[in-house]
């Protein structure tokens, strides 16, 4: 169990808001989370150059104008606390992003499918802490369902469920350390050398 992660959801009270306040997250054990990911829709806005963080206000800039949310859009903020290092220092997460197109054999039938193989990737093995859910750019909350062999079934098969014609996202939260993914711009300089 290299990470922790807790999800909270921020909604923009007017439109074209650039400005949110950073949520506080503790642990059982009363400990800050400090490290996040940013989420618009299912896209990661893991380019630090897309915002500004005021730690005196404890608040986060949008800067660029095609991620301004208009009224009652959310930011999804990943917090994340990780347990340990390795050998090349401090970890990170490093979005992977896996794709799904649901495609129904009959296009007339829309019928709900509640059990979804997440697609392969170097044969991991999934689970509730290093993947995320995505249909139609709506984050899926993991109470909603469970993953087992790779298979992810939804809980609530009455409401929940994927039709034809959906597109899937599912991010993988990769550990990754100084080495394999700088993040520091000394390191990107090693790097791009």
């Amino acid at each position: 169990d290299y990470t922790t992660t807790r999800y909270v959801r921020v909604v923009a009270t007017e439109d074209d808001q650039s400005v949110f306040k950073i949520p506080e997250v503790t642990d059982n054990d009363g400990l800050i989370y400090r490290k996040f990911l940013i989420f618009k829709g299912s896209v990661c806005l893991d380019n630090k150059n897309r915002y500004i963080i005021n730690y005196d206000d404890n608040t986060i800039t949008l800067t660029d104008t095609s991620d301004f949310l208009k009224k009652g859009r959310s930011l999804l903020f990943v917090f994340i606390k990780i347990n340990r290092a390795d050998a090349y220092g401090p970890l990170h997460v490093q979005p992977i992003y896996l794709y799904k197109y649901m495609d129904n054999k009959n296009p007339n039938e829309k019928s709900r499918v509640t059990s979804i193989p997440i697609p392969n990737y170097r044969n991991l093995d999934y689970n509730m802490k290093n993947i995320m859910l995505f249909v139609n750019d709506t984050f899926i909350s993991p109470r909603r369902y469970r993953i087992e062999n790779n298979v992810l079934y939804f809980m609530n098969t009455k409401i929940d469920g994927v039709v034809s014609g959906a597109s899937l996202i599912f991010v993988l939260l990769r550990m990754s350390n100084e080495l394999e993914d700088p993040t520091t711009d000394q390191g990107r300089i090693i790097k791009e050398q």
